[in-house]
């Protein structure tokens, strides 16, 4: 029981190493997308000065799959029609997560949007 127990973690754990290095890869014909980055100020320490809180995100497009950092805490993605700013997709990122998959029915520009915390990362995305 034992050994069968550690072959199993000792697999899980492979395939994790495994997804882990293959998700940070940048292709080729990976698209990085530049983000501008905003802040609430009110939840902002009380300094008379605030720094900005967060460096800059990198954030990759292949086709409809998007690659970044994982992140520390829960974030969450956004696609607004640039028309009419509604909001056309949402999805949760979870801590550990290094890419997200946007739906295959998308096509034109799109504002994404990654809410975390206090900060918002915002710009373009073609699909």
């Amino acid at each position: 029981m034992k050994k069968t127990s550690f072959k199993i973690l000792a697999l899980a754990f492979l395939l994790t190493l495994s997804d882990v290095s293959s998700a940070n890869t940048i292709l080729d014909n990976d698209i990085e997308i530049c983000l501008s980055i905003t802040y609430d100020k009110d939840k902002v320490s009380n300094s008379q000065n605030p720094r900005m809180p967060m460096k800059r995100l990198t954030l990759y497009q292949n086709n409809n799959i998007l690659s970044f950092n994982s992140f520390d805490d829960v974030c969450y993605l956004y696609l607004i029609n640039k028309d009419n700013g509604e909001i056309v997709y949402s999805a949760t990122i979870l801590p550990g997560m290094t890419s997200c998959e946007l739906p295959e029915t998308f096509s034109g520009e799109y504002e994404m949007q990654l809410a975390r915390e206090n900060v918002l990362y915002y710009g373009e995305i073609r699909l």
